[in-house]
């Protein structure tokens, strides 16, 4: 029965004809597709990885790691992706494969309005420790009772449909996303893109204050919002409180830099794979230089 599912997946994308094709992620039966693949097809395939060296056993990545370099090493795949930055540095320089940084981006929306109850929301998934949920929300509960006009938005339940995720986040006024491990978060980005201005911790600095696509005084003026400790409650309570008292200010500020970056890394991804097209017919595949879009906005 596997044997025919991938068969006829295989045939599927064959007919297709793709100029190129983009695995995303990985996962159990990717190997045994490429493999049925191998032979036939006459487009680049990019594998491109969601999680850094990091994750691990932690969301149980480990696993295929090994998988996915063995693929690259075999000739399944053209180019090694990942979407955090700094792991495909570190795949280049350090385990000498020429991998590339593709990152993903979402469409801005309407900017938010301010409204009468400032609404602080706790995301990040509340059934992983690692995800650091705990802390964060009992400090936004404390600055709430503190605050008459202040109330707390912390869903508990991870697997409601997409399009309520997002009614609930664009609700916020600012939101709080402390992970111990992270790598190019979707919420951030998706808050952002209202204008909602998000406190975060080091780990997601591969998307804020250490992201190839954003010029140094967008990395400063991201690294306001950047607490030095995600386990530190006075600095987390200090700055809920000054991002309140500022909100018109970092909402533009916040929602200024995220077009700016959509913007770069829709052009940065226009050129990245128009080089891999034109990369599987020489055998030469190089990634664009993120800085020569600082211009773009």
């Amino acid at each position: 029965e596997n044997n025919r599912v991938l068969s006829q997946t295989a045939k599927n994308i064959l007919a297709t004809n793709p100029d190129v094709l983009v695995i995303g992620g990985w996962s159990k039966g990717y190997l045994d597709l490429l493999q049925w693949l191998k032979s036939k097809r006459n487009f680049p395939i990019v594998s491109v990885y969601h999680s850094s060296l990091f994750h691990g056993s932690a969301f149980a990545d480990e696993v295929y790691w090994g998988q996915m370099e063995g693929a690259y090493k075999q000739g399944l795949t053209d180019v090694l992706g990942f979407v955090q930055p700094q792991t495909a540095e570190y795949y280049k320089h350090v385990r000498k494969i020429p991998a590339m940084w593709v990152p993903h981006t979402f469409a801005p929306q309407s900017i938010a309005y301010k409204q009468p109850k400032f609404k602080i929301g706790v995301f990040g998934g509340m059934a992983n420790i690692l995800k650091n949920i705990y802390g964060p929300h009992m400090v936004a509960q404390d600055f709430a009772k503190a605050n008459s006009d202040v109330s707390v938005v912390a869903p508990l339940d991870n697997s409601q449909p997409r399009e309520t995720f997002l009614q609930t986040l664009r609700g916020c006024s600012l939101v709080l996303h402390l992970s111990h491990l992270e790598c190019y978060s979707n919420t951030i980005q998706e808050a952002w893109a209202s204008g909602i201005p998000v406190v975060t911790s080091a780990a997601n600095n591969g998307l804020t204050t250490n992201n190839p696509l954003l010029r140094v005084d967008e990395q400063s003026e991201l690294e306001y919002f950047e607490i030095a400790s995600n386990i530190d409650a006075v600095s987390l309570y200090q700055l809920i409180n000054a991002v309140k008292g500022g909100w018109d200010e970092y909402s533009h500020i916040t929602y200024e830099i995220y077009n700016s970056l959509h913007a770069r890394t829709r052009h940065y991804l226009y050129e990245l794979f128009d080089g891999v097209c034109a990369g599987y017919k020489t055998g030469e595949y190089a990634a664009p230089r993120p800085h020569e879009f600082h211009g773009l906005s």
